[in-house]
């Protein structure tokens, strides 16, 4: 493999995928980076202190951790993995 491809969704466990070379040749990731956790089904505050230090009522919501499966998601995955040609 001459050329690192760019672009391209990976469908599998991710350590089988990183670890074949026929994918990512020797030294071609410098870095991975996860930030769990995933789908946790929670909201995620910004939580803001007094001018004591005292951890303060107010606060807003950063983000919602909730992952809704919808059916744009369902026509993708049948293409990565073949299962639209068995329609």
């Amino acid at each position: 493999m001459d050329e690192l491809k760019t672009n391209v969704l990976y469908y599998g466990d991710n350590l089988n995928i990183l670890r074949n070379r026929e994918y990512f040749p020797e030294n071609s990731i410098d870095l991975i980076y996860l930030a769990p956790p995933f789908s946790s089904k929670k909201d995620y505050n910004i939580i803001f202190k007094e001018t004591t230090g005292e951890l303060s009522a107010a606060q807003i919501k950063a983000f919602s951790d909730t992952w809704h499966w919808v059916q744009a998601a369902v026509g993708l995955e049948w293409k990565i993995t073949g299962m639209d040609e068995l329609r």
